[in-house]
Parts: structure tokens; C-alpha cells; sequence
């Protein structure tokens, strides 16, 4: 196998970042936890009257939150009619009751200390609860696009970093409103940004970078962003490729960055050990062709693809269908094989045609797409990877790529077809 082959010969790669000390799931359970799980619904029932009680609403958004956590397991382990089950079903519906009583609750702002500082915090937070419950049909809500808004904008208006992000993704796709709104997307990722939130920040940069939402474009600005944006959360490795990227590809000529290839690989190669798709793949180009590293690899070129193609990414797949077609120049690394070349490409070309990163859009991943179908009629045209050549799935092939936008196929296509109608 592929991963076989590369054994033994990635020892000196980056290592896929992992964190040193990784407690169990009960340690985190026990460091989450302030208190003991009840087991039955009066427990639950005692458990939140006496937490209400001390009118601390910290500690009650906190109990929510740990009531929420133990419905949800319990919610996980459903699926039995034996006694068991329904009265874990029965903790589960009590659980669900009380949290969601107690968050309504928290949001409104009810109860004899509902204009402390405390609780109008805490009400924030309530707000964000209740919009992501309703929005995932969580926590025993029906799920409800449009009022999981309406608690996300309640909650932005009052600064909730988090909900301004969600509230900007809302207007920007058109969920929960009649209609998109990308004006109003800008302003919430605006305020998001100000509130030194980073996913906010790099929404609002590729925005401007690509002059999407009906906003013109300013790459200064943009730029400006992105770097505040991985200054702010360097573990982000969305935000880490798009600064990558606008680098190595020259968009910020015209800013103030000034473009620093080695620091730009690193940026890549830091999303990249996180498990980014996109940076996994552009690495693996990288180190096929030779540019912007010292020399090729084929070591990494084919280790940087595998991990990227194993998520699906069909520019990686199309680049292990390149190096089975070739074989590696590493001798039994990965050998030359027509078949294994075929279905990678067959792979490239099945994939679902959907947005992977916000920086590069569904625009790059159509073409990769196109490219994949162009080799794949190439492939069976000639008979390679395949027993015989099959023309008739070529042309299908060709047809689906000019579809995508492939310009050699359509120029393949209109040639067959003045041939034809010339005979």
C-alpha cells in the first residue's frame, strides 16, 4: 500500500502537530465538571433549584453547559428500548427541560440580580447557547434557522464575539433570512474584527482581498487583516494558508507586505501538520515541481498528497494519479502503475464540487475537478488503466470537463464534431 511505501521514509517531516499531554476523556470530564453528574430527574431537579438559588448567573451558564454535555452523551448512547435506555431517556428529557428553562431565563435577564455585570454577561452567553441549540435542533429545540438568529444577533448586538461571526455567516449564505444580505455579513464580521475575534478578521480580509459580498476590493486592508488575524490565533490553519498564499501568489504587491517565501512556507507547513487539506496540497505541488523550495521531493511531494487526498482534496488526488503514472524516483517508494494512476484520477473527478477553503472558493476546486475529468478521458481514450480503450466513456469524460470549463475539452469536442459533420 501507498502508506506502506512511505513508511520508514517521512522520519524526517514535520510530525502532524499533536499536544504533548493529552489528558483521558474522563479528566476532562472531571476538569469540566464543578459538579456530580445526577443520575436520576430529581437530582436534576435539586441540582438547578439549588444553583438558582444562589442568584450567581456564572454558575448557572456554567451548570447549563454541563448539563448540556451529559444530554449529550446520553443522546449518543440511545438507540435500545430496554429499561435501561428509557430511563436514560427519561434523565435525558429532564436534563433538557431544566437547561433549557434556565437558559430562557438567563437570556431575559429574570430574576432579582438581572443587572449585575455578572448576569448581563452571563445573559450574553445564554443568548449564544440558545441560538446554537435552536440552530443544530439540540438540547430538545426544533431546530429553527431563523429564531437561532434572531438569539445570535440579540447577543452580537452586545459585543458576543462568537455571534457576530455566526450572525455574519447567516447574512453572508441567506440562513435564517428571507434573503442574503452580504451588506449587513460585512458589518457583523466588521464588529467581530474590532472585538479582536480572528475567524472575523480573516472573513473580513478574503472578503476585501476578493471583493465578494458586493464589496469593492482593497488588498491593503485585506492583507492588514489576515495578519491581525493569525497575530490574533495562530491555530488557525484557514487563516495561516490564506497568508500563505497571498505571498506566493503576489496578491500583496500591492500592500505593504513585502513577500517573504520562507516565511510564507512555514506558514504553510504550520496548517499543513494541523491537517489542512488545502496547504497539504499545495505543499505537495510544491515539492513535486520544485517552486519555492530548494529542489524537488518526491518523498514529500507524495506524503504531502496522500494526506491531503485522504480528505478528499481532488487537486491531491490528480497529483498521486501524476506520480503512479510515472513512478517515483525513489527507488521502491511508489512504483509505476496504470491502473493505480487511473483510479486516483477517477477519484480527482468524482468529487463533490464544494468550497474547501474561503480563500480559494469553489472557482480553484472547479478547474481541479475539470482537470480530473480531462485526464480521465485521456486515460480511457488510450487505454490506460483500463483493459481496452473505451471511447464512448471518454467522450462522456471529455463533455463533463468542457461542462466545467475545460477549454481543451471543449476545443476536443468542437474538432470531433466538424469532423463528424465534414464526413
Amino acid at each position: 500500500s501507498l502508506n506502506g511505501a512511505l513508511q520508514g521514509r517521512v522520519d524526517s517531516l514535520p510530525p502532524l502537530n499533536q499536544p504533548k499531554h493529552q489528558p483521558s476523556q474522563q479528566q476532562q470530564q472531571q476538569q469540566q465538571q464543578r459538579w456530580p453528574c445526577p443520575t436520576t430527574p430529581d437530582q436534576v431537579q435539586q441540582l438547578c433549584k439549588s444553583v438558582t438559588s444562589s442568584h450567581d448567573a456564572q454558575r448557572q451558564i456554567e451548570l447549563c453547559v454541563q448539563l448540556m454535555q451529559q444530554a449529550s452523551q446520553l443522546n449518543a448512547s440511545a438507540g435500545s428500548s430496554s429499561t435501561l435506555e428509557l430511563d436514560k431517556a427519561i434523565l435525558r428529557d429532564a436534563l433538557q427541560t431544566h437547561t433549557r428553562h434556565m437558559l430562557r431565563r438567563l437570556a431575559r435577564r429574570e430574576g432579582p440580580r438581572a443587572m449585575d455585570s455578572d448576569a448581563s454577561h452571563a445573559a450574553v452567553e445564554a443568548q449564544f447557547l440558545l441560538g446554537s441549540c435552536v440552530g443544530q435542533g439540540a438540547l430538545g429545540f426544533r431546530k429553527n434557522a431563523f429564531k437561532a438568529l434572531e438569539w445570535y444577533v440579540q447577543a452580537a448586538k452586545q459585543n458576543h464575539r462568537e455571534s457576530n461571526f455566526r450572525a455574519g455567516i447567516c447574512h453572508e449564505y441567506g440562513i435564517g433570512v428571507r434573503i442574503a444580505d452580504p451588506a449587513r455579513a460585512v458589518a457583523f464580521f466588521h464588529k467581530g474584527a474590532r472585538l479582536a475575534h480572528a475567524p472575523c478578521m480573516y472573513r473580513l480580509g478574503v472578503i476585501l482581498l476578493r471583493g465578494r459580498c458586493k464589496q469593492p476590493r482593497q488588498p491593503r486592508t485585506a492583507v492588514c487583516w489576515l495578519q491581525r488575524a493569525v497575530a490574533e490565533n495562530d491555530r488557525l490553519p484557514y487563516a495561516l494558508h490564506a497568508l500563505a498564499m497571498v505571498q506566493l501568489s503576489g496578491e500583496c504587491s500591492a500592500t505593504s507586505l513585502v513577500p517573504d517565501t520562507t516565511y510564507a512556507l512555514q506558514l504553510l507547513h504550520k496548517a499543513a501538520q494541523m491537517g489542512y487539506g488545502p496547504s497539504q496540497s499545495k505543499l505537495g505541488e510544491y515539492y513535486e515541481t520544485g517552486q519555492f523550495v530548494d529542489r524537488p521531493d518526491d518523498v514529500k511531494s507524495i506524503y504531502w498528497y496522500t494526506c491531503a487526498a485522504e480528505q478528499g482534496c481532488p487537486h491531491a488526488a490528480l497529483g498521486l494519479s501524476g506520480w503512479y503514472l510515472t513512478g517515483s524516483t525513489t527507488p521502491g517508494l511508489l512504483p509505476q502503475s496504470d491502473r493505480e494512476s487511473f483510479l486516483w484520477a477517477q477519484r480527482a473527478a468524482n468529487t463533490t464540487l464544494e468550497p474547501r477553503d474561503y480563500y480559494t472558493g469553489t472557482k480553484v476546486i472547479r478547474q481541479h475537478i475539470a482537470n480530473a475529468c480531462f485526464t480521465m478521458a485521456h486515460y480511457l481514450e488510450r487505454g490506460i488503466g483500463v483493459s481496452a480503450p473505451r471511447q464512448d466513456e471518454a467522450t462522456l469524460w471529455y463533455q463533463k470537463a468542457a461542462a466545467l470549463g475545460h477549454q481543451q475539452a471543449a476545443n476536443y469536442l468542437e474538432r470531433r464534431k466538424q469532423n463528424t459533420s465534414n464526413n
